[in-house]
C-alpha cells in the first residue's frame, strides 16, 4: 500500500511568517503616518505661497496689502484678519479698496493680518492634520514655520504658534527682526525658523 504524503505548511512555518509580517507592519505604519503629516504640511505650505502671490497682486493693483475676510468682509478696515477655512467659496483677502478670493486646499486654514496702512502683511497657514504653522511676511522672501506634534487636529487659532506670532510691521521681517528669530511656541521647533 502506497502512502500519500500531504504537502502544506507546518504550524512553526506559519508562525514565522506571521511574526515577519508583524515586524514589517510595526516598522511601516509609523513611517506611513509621518509621510501623511509631511503631505498635509506641504499642502499648507503651498497655500501659503499662493496666498502671498494674492497679497502681492493686491499690492500691485491697489498699493495696499489685504487681510483675510469671509464674504469679502471688512473692505475699508485693516488689521488682524479672520481665520479662513477651506471649502468656503467666499474666502478672500480684502484691503481698503477691494477684495480678491483665495483658494485653499482641503482642511487648510489661512489667516492674513495687515498693518493699519496696508503697507505690510503677514500670512499664516496650517493644515488641520499637519503639525506645522507656516508664516510669511510681505517684507521678506522667507517662508517660516513652527512645529509641534500636539498641534495635529487643531486649527491656527488653537495652535500656540499663532498666539506668539508677530504683528505686521512695515519695513522689517517680523519673524526674524534684527537677526533674532521670534519665539513661536513649538516643540521641538520653539522659534520661528526659515525653511
Amino acid at each position: 500500500m502506497k502512502q500519500h504524503k500531504e504537502s502544506g505548511f507546518t504550524l512553526i512555518e506559519l508562525m514565522i511568517v506571521v511574526a515577519i509580517i508583524g515586524i514589517l507592519a510595526a516598522i511601516a505604519i509609523p513611517q506611513f503616518s509621518q509621510y501623511r503629516v509631511k503631505a498635509f504640511n506641504s499642502a499648507a505650505q503651498s497655500d501659503l505661497r499662493n496666498s502671498k502671490l494674492t497679497e502681492e497682486a493686491l499690492y500691485a493693483d491697489y498699493q495696499e496689502y489685504g487681510m483675510s475676510a469671509v464674504a469679502a468682509g471688512p473692505v475699508g478696515a485693516l488689521g488682524a484678519g479672520a481665520e479662513l477655512a477651506s471649502g468656503l467659496a467666499t474666502n478672500s483677502l480684502a484691503n481698503k479698496t477691494t477684495s480678491q478670493s483665495v483658494g485653499l486646499s482641503s482642511k487648510v486654514a489661512l489667516r492674513a493680518d495687515a498693518d493699519v496702512n496696508g503697507s505690510s502683511a503677514i500670512v499664516y497657514t496650517k493644515h488641520l492634520q499637519g503639525n506645522r504653522v507656516f508664516g510669511t511676511d510681505t517684507d521678506a522672501t522667507s517662508i517660516n514655520f513652527v512645529q509641534n506634534d500636539a498641534w495635529v487636529g487643531t486649527n491656527i487659532a488653537a495652535s500656540t504658534g499663532l498666539a506668539l506670532a508677530p504683528a505686521a510691521t512695515a519695513g522689517i521681517d517680523d519673524f526674524n527682526p534684527a537677526g533674532a528669530p521670534l519665539a513661536g511656541g513649538g516643540v521641538p521647533t520653539a522659534n520661528w525658523s526659515a525653511l
